[in-house]
């Protein structure tokens, strides 16, 4: 795969400046409806004939399997649920934390290369103070990317700003960590050019995943969020300026709802 050009300006780069911002309350018409958006949608050959699992196939007889079937997004309101500090990092563990005899994280990375990272805003837990962490997989740590009181005196309350700038987030919803996963494309498209800017997409959605099983396990729900203001995250985040990390996608921990 060949790499990107120095003398020329990557094509991902500008198609990411000119998408953001469009995921808001009038880009989600509930006057345009259509059916296949509440089944997903799905294709069909029914020319030739099609091939049906044995008559003994149960995949809710793995557990295993079952949890994987149970992935679910809350969309109804939710109640507190405070997210301790060992149950915050068992969900970040189980998403990005680095193994380093193996030197690989627990989602699939084309190179190896890890584009992504991953911003915690803690509102609620008994033992975790509130704010805007960084996590760190190798250390597997929690870093304040920020003075705290800064962040503090800027965007909070906490519970007043998502709900200020997110489509979908109001008083009905007690949010107790808010994930931001950001991209660091080039990473990738040192290696794979501009299709290294897909496969950070992809990688996000692994992580989305890993977080949402994890959750789950715990008894903690939650739910991705695309329809909020990314220009406000990246104040948040310190990426305002940045032309290199960019904001992906939001995923909320909150009770089950």
């Amino acid at each position: 795969m060949s790499k990107l050009t120095d003398t020329l300006f990557p094509l991902y780069r500008l198609y990411h400046k000119n998408q953001r911002g469009l995921v808001d309350a009038d880009a989600v018409d509930q006057s345009a409806k259509r059916e296949e958006w509440e089944t997903g949608g799905y294709k069909e050959y029914t020319r030739l004939e099609s091939v049906s699992p044995p008559a003994s196939f149960d995949p809710d007889e793995s557990e295993f399997l079952r949890a994987l079937r149970s992935r679910e997004s809350f969309s109804d309101a939710t109640g507190a649920r405070p997210v301790t500090r060992t149950e915050l990092f068992t969900v970040l563990s189980c998403a990005y934390r680095i193994d380093h005899e193996t030197a690989t994280r627990p989602v699939a990375s084309p190179g190896r290369l890890y584009p992504l990272e991953i911003y915690p805003l803690v509102l609620d837990s008994p033992d975790l103070d509130t704010g805007l962490y960084h996590y760190n997989p190798a250390r597997n740590t929690l870093e304040r990317p920020a003075d705290p009181s800064y962040i503090d005196d800027r965007f909070g309350p906490f519970d007043e700003f998502l709900a200020e700038n997110w489509t979908h987030l109001g008083p009905d919803h007690e949010v107790s960590v808010m994930f931001f996963l950001t991209g660091i494309p080039s990473r990738s498209t040192a290696k794979y050019g501009e299709r290294g800017y897909l496969f950070t997409l992809v990688e996000a959605g692994e992580v989305i995943h890993a977080i949402q099983l994890a959750a789950m396990h715990l008894g903690i729900g939650s739910r991705p969020y695309a329809g909020f203001r990314y220009d406000v995250a990246d104040e948040l985040l310190g990426l305002a300026s940045d032309d290199s990390e960019w904001v992906l996608a939001s995923l909320a921990l909150a009770g089950p709802g």
